[in-house]
């Protein structure tokens, strides 16, 4: 099967979770950005995955942070099979990169330092 932008563009639009709204943006930005067709197709199936996570666990758009990234890559597959290392590598690179992403956007907050302020100390 040939792979296209618009094929990538078209997954986008099962998207119904808190993400949805957003992908569309976020995947014309990965091609403004000059990625290969195979790598904007293969970013947009992980983040679509991680949308319908969300929507299945119940998780709003402005409680989204890093914690729930983990969260994801530590979940059961329905089919209970194995989940290759490299894929979840890439995943957790995707998940990244879209949280840079609604960051920029000011869709989501800074990310927070574990380290308490200097005030506190």
């Amino acid at each position: 099967m040939e792979r296209s932008y618009e094929g990538a563009a078209a997954l986008m639009l099962g998207a119904a979770g808190p993400l949805a709204a957003h992908l569309d943006l976020f995947v014309t930005s990965l091609i403004n950005k000059q990625y290969v067709v195979d790598v904007v197709y293969v970013k947009a199936r992980h983040i679509l995955a991680f949308d319908r996570w969300l929507a299945k666990s119940r998780i709003v758009l402005g409680d989204l942070c890093e914690v729930h990234v983990e969260q994801y890559q530590h979940r059961n597959r329905r089919r209970r099979r194995y989940i290759r290392t490299e894929t979840r590598r890439r995943e957790l690179c995707d998940l990244t990169q879209l949280l840079h992403f609604l960051r920029v956007q000011g869709l989501r907050e800074p990310a927070r330092s574990n380290f308490p302020p200097a005030a506190d100390l």
